[in-house]
Formats: structure tokens, C-alpha cells, sequence
């Protein structure tokens, strides 16, 4: 827990040097989850391979949804403050109304980028570079804890290993979905 506090201040501690990198960290930090998002939706309909595109789609909006509800499985028994709360960071962005542990947004982040790296596509490493400038931003900005980047990631991954388990390409209800949608 030493190590996740020292850590954290540490990368805040680089927030107020730098107007510009503030600009940018606290943008990447509030609106990058809705770009990546908007990613996933674009390549639904833009990419050549349709029905691979709508399957990535449907596979990244499945493990989202499993993470984002493990997290808040997580939250009922885990309460851990935001580190401006503890006076550990500056915070550069507007106070959050929930606990710090798991982070919302790195799961998200990460359940996108994950399953695009277990199906091998070739946008994956973008993907990932993304979840982790994400997470980055989020501790920047002061509103979450280094730990809590790892939980949402985490998360995601467990989300990510489930989801490919129950839900495979050109089965029924995988045609069933890219059709529909």
C-alpha cells in the first residue's frame, strides 16, 4: 500500500509543471473512454471485414459490461478513498462521488484493448497504448490511485477471459447478434 501511495504522488507530483500537459492529461482523462468507444462503433461500420468488426464490437461491449459490473460487485465491500480525499494528490479535474477501487474508466479502457489482443488485430497495440495512457491520465489528474488503474485493468481482464469462454465466432448466437445489430 506504501509503494501504490508513493507511486501515485509521485505521477501527480508531475500535474502544475506543465499547462500544456495538464491540458492534455485532463483531456485524455475525461474524453478518451467515449474516443475509444466511438473507435469500436466506427470500425462496426467502416472496416471491410464486417462481420470480424461487429464481432470485435459486440466481444469489446460484452466485456465492458461484465467488468463494469464485477466493479461494482467490488465496490460493495471495497471502500477505498480517492487519494485527494487522503491529501496524497492535486486534483485537476472536477471530485468523483464514489470510491477510488477499481477505476471505471481503466476497465473500460482495457476491456476494449484486451479482447483486441487476444483475437490478434492488428489495431490491438494501439488499443492497448491507449488503456494505458488512460490510466496514466487518471492518476495524473489526481482522481485515482495507481492501484486502482491495476484493479480496473484487472477487471477487465478477468471480464475479457469470460466473455471469451462463453462467447465464440460463427456460432448461432454470434450470427444471430452481428445480424441483428
Amino acid at each position: 500500500m506504501q509503494i501504490d501511495t508513493m507511486l501515485t504522488h509521485q505521477l501527480n507530483a508531475l500535474a502544475g509543471l506543465s499547462p500544456t500537459a495538464d491540458l492534455l492529461m485532463i483531456l485524455i482523462a475525461k474524453w478518451s473512454v467515449h474516443i475509444l468507444v466511438l473507435s469500436i462503433a466506427l470500425r462496426w461500420w467502416l472496416s471491410s471485414n464486417r462481420a470480424d468488426a461487429r464481432h470485435s464490437a459486440i466481444l469489446c461491449g460484452l466485456t465492458t459490461m461484465l467488468g463494469l459490473a464485477i466493479n461494482q460487485g467490488i465496490l460493495l465491500f471495497v471502500h477505498r478513498p480517492r487519494p485527494y480525499e487522503l491529501g496524497i494528490t492535486n486534483l485537476l479535474v472536477d471530485r468523483s462521488v464514489d470510491f477510488s477501487f477499481p477505476s471505471d474508466r481503466a476497465t473500460v479502457a482495457f476491456a476494449i484493448a484486451v479482447p483486441l489482443l487476444f483475437k490478434r488485430d492488428r489495431f490491438a497495440p494501439l488499443y492497448l497504448a491507449a488503456a494505458f495512457l488512460v490510466a496514466l491520465s487518471r492518476v495524473y489528474v489526481g482522481i485515482h490511485f495507481l492501484g486502482d488503474i491495476g484493479g480496473g485493468a484487472l477487471t477487465a481482464s478477468l471480464a475479457t477471459c469470460c466473455v471469451l469462454a462463453l462467447y465464440k465466432r460463427d456460432t448461432k448466437v454470434d450470427r444471430l447478434l452481428v445480424s441483428l445489430l
